[in-house]
């Protein structure tokens, strides 16, 4: 389900199974009620849901996905303090912990404003600085679907503020915005992935990853 109701019934499901599987740790017979894949199509909702947006609450999908992505973190984290997960176990949680994120940052762009792409462009490079120094195993290093999602987000807010009045000064103002943030980011796309290439050298069949190294990371606000 998609809309509003169905998909906040699926996220209030998810949220009664992790008090369930919380309440049977504390019991012999132990029981796993949740699952990595239930996060993961919980935010998928809700990324689907945002494209019909309350004008009123124009971030409340996001909110929500924010959230579950916490509790996410939250239970990748016990998993990994109880010893349960092998490291190659870990490795996967790591990746659905980037798909989830990365939907995160879609909500965001289903949203369609200058502050949705604002937020994205925030949480990207938080995100980065995190990942640097992070020992938790819970903070997915972005990749290059991360950016190019968070570009997306610039360029729909662009569209949003094109169907306004062309001649609004304002709208202009927001249109050169979202470019030049856009811009911004592109980069620092390319400073991340000069700095990696200095780091390893790829040979001539193999372009550097855009992916930073833990020891490269260095972010300016601008």
């Amino acid at each position: 389900l998609t809309d509003t109701a169905g998909v906040m019934l699926g996220k209030h499901i998810l949220e009664k199974l992790l008090q369930m599987d919380e309440a049977s740790k504390s019991t012999t017979a132990e029981t796993n009620y949740v699952s990595e894949n239930m996060f993961i199509l919980v935010i998928h909702g809700l990324s689907s849901a945002a494209v019909t947006v309350d004008p009123e609450q124009p971030m409340y999908y996001y909110e929500q996905a924010q959230d579950a992505f916490k509790k996410f973190q939250q239970f990748i984290l016990k998993q990994n303090s109880q010893g349960k997960q092998q490291q190659q176990q870990q490795q996967l949680s790591q990746q659905q912990l980037l798909i989830a994120f990365n939907m995160v940052l879609k909500v965001l762009v289903n949203v369609g404003t200058v502050e949705s792409a604002q937020c994205a462009q925030d949480r990207i490079l938080d995100m980065t600085k995190l990942w640097g120094r992070d020992t938790s195993g819970t903070i997915p290093r972005p990749d290059t679907v991360s950016y190019n999602t968070t570009l997306r987000a610039w360029s729909q807010a662009l569209h949003t503020t094109l169907l306004g009045e062309s001649s609004n000064s304002k709208n202009k103002k927001t249109a050169t915005l979202c470019a030049e943030k856009a811009d911004e980011l592109l980069r620092f796309m390319q400073s991340i992935q000069d700095t990696t290439a200095k780091e390893a050298p790829s040979s001539q069949h193999q372009r550097p990853s855009l992916s930073p190294t833990r020891t490269s990371i260095t972010i300016t606000n601008a």
